[in-house]
């Protein structure tokens, strides 16, 4: 599932074993999301495990190539067979850069017989209707105006709220990325404020890697985690002979019912954080009653 050097981790008791991984995931009480970001037209160079959701957390194309576009949509479609959704938002790279409204990504990814879930700042439920999504669009990325999103939609099957935030920029992470370098502040605040447990995205392929923000004793969810899923190498990397300049795709178990993460696969880099005392905004919010 993936390459050498890479990680697979319970996140409660460290590296796992991959066959208690693949058991795990035919559990109902779990949703395996497979996530890839920033392939940039280096899309056929992955290996994909199985899952129930694909997903790209945008810049599938390279300098808004309508040739780099059709040819991951059709790719993407291809992999139906493997998954029971397939969502897609947009990045920076996806669109004209010198004219950003001559491309219709909508129209694109909205062909008959597709089944890909294309979103702008649209929830989604799926896999069953187990696992709520909110897909941020490029628009709000450029604005930085999470804070204006409506992330209150209502689903009786899913009533606790989202689950998985998808946005091309990462949120701001201490230690990891800056305002400076485009990690959102705004976005790391609505995560803790709406209590998601999981946001994925890219665009800064050197912060590839993963963090969890443990909530205080007694809160739902008992964690965040911010995960960059960028796959394609960064300019600083040579790459290797054998791994095409991609990472491997980043896999979650995730347990629906309880509403964390029980598996992440994927990364040479993992981070954990205690109760995240730097946002000072998040520690009031994560304090239960």
């Amino acid at each position: 599932m993936a390459k050498e050097g890479s990680m697979k981790m319970d996140v409660e008791n460290g590296p796992m074993d991959t066959d208690q991984m693949d058991c795990d995931s035919q559990r109902q009480d779990i949703v395996r999301i497979v996530v890839i970001s920033d392939t940039h037209g280096l899309h056929d160079k992955l290996r994909l495990p199985r899952g129930d959701v694909l997903v790209h957390c945008g810049d599938f194309a390279d300098r808004g190539s309508v040739a780099d576009i059709r040819a991951f949509r059709d790719w993407f479609q291809s992999q139906k067979s493997r998954y029971s959704d397939l969502v897609v938002i947009a990045g920076n790279h996806d669109r004209d850069l010198k004219r950003p409204d001559a491309i219709d990504l909508r129209a694109e990814f909205s062909l008959p017989g597709s089944t890909i879930h294309f979103l702008e700042d649209q929830h989604l439920v799926c896999a069953g209707g187990r696992l709520h999504i909110f897909g941020a669009s490029w628009g709000t990325c450029d604005s930085d105006s999470f804070e204006d999103l409506d992330l209150t939609e209502g689903n009786s099957s899913n009533a606790d709220g989202i689950d998985l935030l998808l946005s091309h920029i990462p949120p701001y992470w201490p230690g990891r990325t800056s305002t400076v370098r485009r990690g959102s502040l705004s976005l790391a605040k609505v995560i803790f404020q709406k209590r998601i447990p999981i946001c994925c995205g890219g665009h800064l392929h050197w912060a590839r890697g993963a963090v969890r923000y443990k909530a205080r004793h007694g809160c739902v969810p008992q964690s965040t985690w911010f995960i960059n899923a960028a796959s394609k190498f960064p300019s600083s990397r040579d790459p290797q002979p054998d791994d095409g300049g991609v990472f491997p795709p980043v896999v979650i178990d995730y347990n629906v019912q309880e509403r964390k993460v029980a598996w992440v696969d994927g990364f040479d880099k993992f981070w954990r954080k205690d109760i995240p005392k730097p946002f000072s905004f998040a520690v009031d919010r994560w304090e239960c009653s």
